[in-house]
């Protein structure tokens, strides 16, 4: 990413607008990987201060998400449960599902 931002100092924003992300549930902690979810991208800001929750930096575009090929979403769920546990991998295919149904009903609308 901070290749892609170097590169595109003014368009990374929208790179990461509207993307999928992987965040944490919890606090991380010393030899201790907390559980992680499925978020979308809502807001982009650089800040001095870590007040936030810093997140893996496992994320799927908007472009990319967003598509109708079936192949392609697979491909996105299988990068975004990366090498989590088990259970992990259970929760983010089920939220991308979830985000997925969100934007369909979206565009019925």
């Amino acid at each position: 990413m901070w290749q892609y931002k170097t590169e595109n100092p003014t368009n990374w924003f929208d790179l990461l607008s509207q993307a999928l992300i992987n965040i944490p549930t919890k606090e991380y902690r010393e030899n201790y990987q907390p559980p992680m979810t499925v978020a979308l991208v809502e807001k982009i800001f650089i800040t001095a201060n870590y007040d936030r929750v810093a997140t893996r930096g496992q994320f799927v575009t908007k472009d990319n998400w967003q598509r109708n090929d079936l192949s392609r979403h697979w491909n996105n769920i299988r990068f975004l449960q990366h090498d989590y546990p088990l259970m992990t991998k259970l929760r983010n295919f089920l939220v991308y599902l979830i985000w997925m149904t969100k934007l369909h009903i979206r565009r019925i609308k």
